[in-house]
């Protein structure tokens, strides 16, 4: 017999980011150090053109993606 099932729930980690507004910032290459990422969105913020990070944070579970 074949049982079928349909799932309701899927889970993806990771983010999303947009390499434009990356590149347009002067950032060429992925951070390799927490210090690096942070540099690279001061580097963001100083262009003016996009907000360099944000999260929804008061759902809570998004900042477990830092962590795993």
């Amino acid at each position: 017999s074949k049982v079928y099932g349909i799932a309701n729930f899927g889970t993806v980690t990771g983010f999303v980011y947009n390499k434009k507004v990356w590149a347009d910032a002067g950032v060429t290459a992925w951070p390799k150090t927490p210090d690096e990422f942070l540099a690279d969105l001061k580097a963001i913020k100083n262009k003016g053109a996009a907000i360099p990070y944000y999260t929804n944070y008061h759902d809570g579970w998004p900042l477990r993606q830092w962590t795993d």
